[in-house]
């Protein structure tokens, strides 16, 4: 129609589907602008990366720097196999709980250092159950340096 409105709303789907720009904001400030693709892809900070969509945040540090950071992955990027497939991965884990959800499965792990990720996926994977040792694995471009 032309006109330009402003929605304000709690709502992180709605915004994304609604909008062709988003301002997140925590405590009157604004955290990140930008296209609801580029907001969801490329979270700045964890606020901004836990208010819009679901995100692992895991403590890191860069190579040759060893400057920590807090890295980001979201559910959907993390692939699962089993521990005794071989496989390479980034990190290992067990399956805590597996919730089937009609279009997505959810699988949430422990890791071996006691914190806890999730996996998303759109099909259930044959052969994992609670309990069960595992491989996670994401492709490099899925993770987000964050701000603190």
């Amino acid at each position: 129609t032309g006109i330009t409105f402003i929605l304000v709303t709690h709502d992180q789907e709605e915004a994304l589907a609604m909008s062709d720009r988003i301002a997140v904001m925590s405590a009157g400030r604004v955290l990140q602008m930008g296209a609801p693709r580029e907001i969801y892809d490329n979270p700045k900070s964890r606020f901004v990366a836990d208010f819009i969509g679901e995100s692992n945040v895991l403590p890191g540090a860069i190579v040759g720097h060893g400057s920590d950071i807090m890295v980001a992955v979201r559910p959907e990027r993390i692939a699962l196999s089993m521990l005794a497939s071989g496989l390479p991965g980034k990190i290992r884990g067990t399956i805590t709980s597996i919730t089937y959800l009609g279009l997505d499965t959810l699988y949430e792990i422990t890791l071996d250092n006691g914190e806890r990720l999730r996996s998303r996926s759109r099909q259930s994977i044959s052969g994992l159950d609670a309990g069960q040792p595992v491989i996670l694995d994401w492709p490099s471009d899925a993770e987000r340096h964050l701000a603190n």
